[in-house]
């Protein structure tokens, strides 16, 4: 006695096939295209990786104050961004690294979509991860030696989220 048939499928037997695609396909697409746009940001970090690095390395090649020493006062500089004769829209007139706090580039046609925003803040040397914020009046001997710098670099069509490079500058770079 034989237990299949060699004539074909039963209608019952085609329908649960189809009703089994019918709800596996929709989940196996949506997993094949975030595999694209996961695949499609990895290549992207690499670029970013190295547009960052090079404007950190841009902005560490700079001096640590526009002030050589700290002012009577045991202070340096208490306002961060371009000095006085220094183009805020033009980062080669900078000459110390605050000066880039605030400034935002865009990488243009060469680097489409990628940005990159700059902030600079003194910290603590107890604590370098928490930006101090300078109180006006400063008081004498109130500036600390430490400025943590952190670029941020985005770029919202191949980037699952932005990437961050911090580091730290210290008075001693300027010696």
């Amino acid at each position: 006695m034989r237990l299949f048939s060699d004539k074909g499928h039963s209608l019952i037997e085609v329908i649960c096939v189809l009703v089994l695609l019918g709800v596996a396909l929709p989940s196996l697409m949506n997993l094949f295209s975030n595999t694209t746009e996961t695949a499609a940001g990895v290549d992207a970090v690499p670029v970013a990786s190295a547009l960052g690095k090079g404007l950190m390395e841009d902005i560490m090649a700079r001096k640590f104050d526009e002030l050589d020493a700290k002012d009577a006062n045991g202070n340096w500089s208490t306002t961060f961004g371009p000095d006085i004769g220094e183009d805020a829209g033009d980062k080669n007139t900078f000459n110390d690294v605050d000066d880039f706090d605030g400034w935002v580039q865009n990488f243009g046609a060469d680097y489409p979509g990628y940005s990159a925003t700059i902030s600079v803040d003194y910290v603590d040397p107890a604590d370098l991860n928490t930006p101090l914020a300078i109180p006006n009046p400063a008081p004498n001997d109130w500036t600390p030696s430490q400025k943590r710098i952190v670029v941020t670099l985005s770029n919202a069509d191949t980037l699952p989220g932005n990437l961050n490079f911090t580091t730290i500058a210290t008075e001693i770079q300027s010696l």
